[in-house]
């Protein structure tokens, strides 16, 4: 991206992303960065955002990355999914995406509202998981304790 940086840009794999921007793959041909879409409400919006540019099983990390303001190799550091059980790293990258997306789509369910979503995943400190937010939850392999948790407060409960 040409022109001034903001302070509040990120470098992800040496392209710069402002809040809105995708990455180095999704620069068009005149060297402008795509806009990120405001998902809204809309969750099948953001899951074609994801898609867009792959077969229909695979998610983009490079989008999935811009989509929550991390860096792709932040994102590549949190798949802590076993691999080699399963013989790569794109499957333990895509586990991790579509549970991530599980989570995500519940919460959806509760807010009504992707951009809440997307920033309550990345950001919230739960302190009935001891602080940890559900990003690293998913990283952890504990996204079942996560769902049951989204299912209670979706009851009335409070965890």
């Amino acid at each position: 991206m040409k022109g001034m940086q903001s302070n509040r840009d990120v470098v992800v794999e040496g392209a710069i992303m402002g809040p809105f921007l995708c990455p180095d793959d999704d620069i068009m041909n005149d060297g402008s960065a795509q806009a990120i879409p405001d998902f809204g409400q809309d969750f099948r919006a953001l899951l074609n955002f994801l898609y867009a540019g792959s077969d229909t099983e695979t998610l983009s990390p490079e989008r999935f990355a811009a989509v929550l303001r991390i860096d792709a190799a932040a994102l590549m550091a949190s798949c802590r999914y076993p691999a080699l059980s399963h013989g790569s790293e794109a499957y333990a990258m895509q586990r991790h995406l579509h549970e991530a997306l599980r989570v995500i789509r519940l919460c959806n369910d509760l807010f009504g509202n992707v951009e809440a979503s997307l920033a309550w995943f990345q950001q919230a400190a739960l302190p009935v998981f001891g602080g940890n937010t559900p990003h690293q939850l998913v990283s952890e392999d504990r996204t079942d304790d996560l769902v049951r948790y989204l299912s209670s407060l979706e009851a009335g409960f409070s965890g």
